[in-house]
């Protein structure tokens, strides 16, 4: 492991350039361009709560719990190097075609969609997908370090969570750290609230890190949106627009320039 936490990427600004570089070229040429000015009007919001509706499912919560087992790491990636061992139990939608021996985590394949339709209906009603293809539901077992997650590094807040959370307290937190530096020397910090009128919130991969402190006598499961599930960008935008100006005091946003953190 590298002394700023990032797994095998031994210079983080080339290599969050190389994976913007590679995201963006996924894309057709009209659907660059609109990321582009969404960049250059989204890019400093390094984490904000999202303005839609609570979702929560008592039903599923206790399900989770009696259908989830530990997600082993099986390679390395840009968060740690390490791999064997556990920090978290699981669930896992994925595509039949997925091949999980290259995931970085190991998979419990369950048909969510199919087990929980109406669940999987607010999904789709809410959150700015066209289609989702990958969500993996995880419960932490230990302490979780700061960390980046094997995704985009498009200058945008692009990783969607829904957080159902019995504590009373913080205990998950997303700060702002420039490339090949720790947490130590955060720029800022949001911690994911509790108590609002939402569960649903996206931060920035590029220019945040997270992490989250594990209270055995309170569950919590998190729902991870994957980086490959279609986005509709217009119903994106608007998100986006009404959550910064509803929830500003909570939201993380950044005083620096992209250049900060990918070579343009």
């Amino acid at each position: 492991m590298t002394r700023y936490n990032t797994g095998y990427a031994s210079d983080e600004k080339q290599w969050f350039t190389e994976q913007r570089f590679s995201a963006l070229n996924r894309y057709d040429d009209k659907t660059k361009k609109n990321i582009l000015r969404l960049e250059e009007k989204f890019g400093n919001i390094g984490f904000t709560p999202l303005d839609i509706p609570l979702i929560k499912d008592d039903n599923f919560f206790q399900w989770y719990f009696e259908n989830a087992i530990p997600s082993v790491k099986q390679n390395k990636d840009v968060a740690t190097e390490y791999t064997g061992g556990s920090s978290f139990l699981s669930i896992d939608q994925m595509p039949d075609w997925y091949d999980t021996s290259k995931s970085v985590w190991s998979k419990n394949k369950v048909d969510i969609e199919k087990r929980w339709p109406e669940l999987w209906d607010q999904f789709y009603e809410y959150l700015p997908f066209d289609q989702i293809v990958g969500l993996t539901v995880w419960s932490s077992i230990k302490d979780i370090v700061a960390h980046r997650d094997q995704s985009l590094f498009l200058d945008l807040p692009l990783e969607f969570r829904i957080v159902m959370d019995q504590n009373t307290v913080d205990n998950f937190w997303v700060s702002e750290v420039l490339p090949n530096t720790s947490v130590e020397e955060k720029l800022s910090t949001s911690a994911i609230p509790l108590n609002l009128d939402t569960n649903s919130f996206v931060w920035s991969n590029l220019r945040t890190q997270h992490y989250s402190k594990f209270y055995s006598n309170h569950k919590k499961i998190t729902f991870i949106f994957h980086w490959s599930n279609k986005i509709n960008w217009k119903k994106y935008e608007k998100i986006i627009e009404r959550s910064i100006e509803k929830y500003q005091k909570y939201a993380l946003i950044s005083s620096k320039k992209i250049v900060d953190f990918v070579d343009i």
